[in-house]
Order: C-alpha cells, then sequence, then structure tokens
C-alpha cells in the first residue's frame, strides 16, 4: 500500500509538472509569454519545442503511472476481498 501511495504522489507531480512545462512552452510559442534571456539562463538552453516534448513526455509518463498504482490498488483490493470471502 505504501508503494501505491508513493506512485500516486509521483505521477501527480509528474502530470501537474509536465503539463505546466508543456503550456509554458506553448505560451511562448504562441506570443502569450515572453522567453527568458539566454543570460539568466542556468546551464545550456534548449528550444522550446523541445521543452514541450520534455512537458508531453512527463505527462503521459505520470498518466501512466497513476494507471499502474490505480491497477495495483485495485488487484490489492480484489485480493483482499476474495480472502475474507474464504
Amino acid at each position: 500500500m505504501t508503494f501505491t501511495r508513493l506512485a500516486y504522489i509521483v505521477a501527480g507531480v509528474a502530470s501537474i509538472f509536465g503539463g505546466l512545462s508543456a503550456l509554458l512552452g506553448l505560451g511562448i510559442v504562441t506570443g502569450v509569454l515572453e522567453r527568458a534571456p539566454d543570460a539568466l539562463l542556468v546551464g545550456k538552453p534548449f528550444s522550446i519545442g523541445r521543452m514541450i516534448d520534455l512537458g508531453v513526455e512527463m505527462f503521459v509518463v505520470g498518466i501512466a503511472l497513476g494507471t499502474l498504482a490505480e491497477i495495483s490498488f485495485n488487484v490489492r483490493l480484489g485480493k483482499e476481498i476474495s480472502d475474507d470471502s474464504k
């Protein structure tokens, strides 16, 4: 049960940050937001397209992890119900 809860937390965080990253990238591409000057960025700056790709990828991984956590929870619940009926 501990790992299922941890998976829910990680899935939620990955989904939120992935979605925000993708939305931020789309906001910069559409001109709603301005990109920070490269002098303010720490490390090697990468393209906005890469930022959107990584955000969508993180969002999808979060959704997949949440689905696996839900399956794990339901399988465990099914085992507990079948054990109680014996």
